[in-house]
């Protein structure tokens, strides 16, 4: 999906931006915000994904940790629930 990055996306992610690029990827949507993925380099060693939240009003709420998964499947079409 191609969908402009919002600023306030950029800003939050801002410190993985400096140190890996700008690569943010919109995937869909989670409980009614927009999701985002930052897409690290394939060659660097990472843990949990990062995603960034936005709810369309300027607030960015960024998510790591085992909870991203569910939130990737979701925003993907993957979910069962």
């Amino acid at each position: 999906m191609n969908k402009e990055i919002p600023q306030k996306v950029k800003e939050a992610a801002s410190f993985l931006i400096e140190m890996y690029g700008d690569n943010i990827e919109y995937l869909g949507t989670y409980q009614g915000q927009a999701v985002y993925q930052y897409l690290f380099p394939e060659d660097t060693a990472t843990g949990y994904p990062f995603v960034f939240l936005h709810n369309g009003a300027g607030e960015v709420q960024k998510i790591t940790g085992f909870k991203t998964f569910k939130i990737l499947k979701a925003a993907k079409g993957l979910d069962d629930e």
